[in-house]
């Protein structure tokens, strides 16, 4: 789970081609759909975040750049490493 602040990377477009059904969706469980795959391999940072059903679900900013588009932790690359890297590194800096 992100929160906002956080930054993500959106998934690659080898994923989205691997992964896409028959109506070029992803289903997962919101759909990544195609005019989502702009952002494919993209960094973005998290602006607003909502839980939908059963579902922790996004909005994110990509290059300062908003989208109305429903994100979800399935659709990101598992960044969480960065956001431990870059405390770690204010840590240090103190």
């Amino acid at each position: 789970m992100y929160k906002v602040g956080d930054t993500v990377q959106i998934k690659s477009l080898e994923w989205y081609e691997k992964e896409k059904n028959e109506n070029d969706f992803v289903d997962i469980p919101y759909k990544f759909i195609p005019p989502m795959s702009k952002f494919c391999g993209k960094k973005a940072k998290i602006i607003k975040r909502d839980f939908n059903d059963t579902t922790q679900t996004y909005q994110i900013s990509v290059d300062e750049e908003t989208n109305s588009f429903i994100w979800t932790d399935k659709m990101f690359d598992n960044l969480k490493i960065e956001r431990k890297i870059k405390l770690k590194k204010l840590k240090n800096n103190d």
